[in-house]
């Protein structure tokens, strides 16, 4: 198993491709967006232009303020968007992350995946003209070639959305 980390808003930012005792296969640099940090599961075995890779993704877990591992991550507030917060101490629903804590001036944004993937039906049906999800479009995957652990493709893909509300 290959987990990846990736550190966001550090002043390096760095993935690191670990495998299970933890030796680092590759690191990967990227830009700063938000301070959160996230991991990447083994899905499938894929080919990229002929080539055999492991697709790497992020997990629904990783937006699911229940679980353990995003203890801290919740930034309670008392503006109630979804019925759904009710259900998580107030906290976003699944599939969307409060980063607004993060940035200097606190501007309310939540990061989420394209379409609000992996976000209740209550969080896509609030916004009026959105594409249906796609499982293959709306995510964030790495391909690594099993080998030499190469990246032979990746996609970083978000939605940044604003908060907004009457009063």
């Amino acid at each position: 198993m290959i987990v990846f980390f990736i550190f966001l808003c550090e002043s390096r930012l760095t993935t690191c491709a670990r495998d299970k005792v933890g030796g680092i296969l590759v690191r990967i640099s990227l830009k700063p967006v938000g301070r959160r940090t996230i991991w990447l599961e083994f899905e499938k075995e894929v080919e990229y232009e002929g080539v055999p890779a492991y697709r790497f993704i992020v997990p629904p877990a990783v937006f699911d303020p229940k679980i353990p591992e995003n203890d801290g991550f919740c930034n309670p507030t008392d503006k109630k968007f979804f019925e759904s917060q009710n259900e998580t101490d107030d906290c976003f629903p699944e599939g969307l992350l409060e980063i607004s804590k993060c940035l200097r001036s606190q501007p309310p944004i939540m990061i989420s995946l394209p379409n609000f993937n992996f976000a209740p039906e209550e969080v896509r049906q609030s916004v009026k003209g959105l594409n249906s999800t796609d499982p293959e479009r709306d995510i964030i995957l790495v391909d690594i070639e099993p080998r030499l652990g190469a990246v032979l493709r990746a996609h970083r893909r978000f939605q940044v959305n604003i908060e907004m509300w009457k009063g």
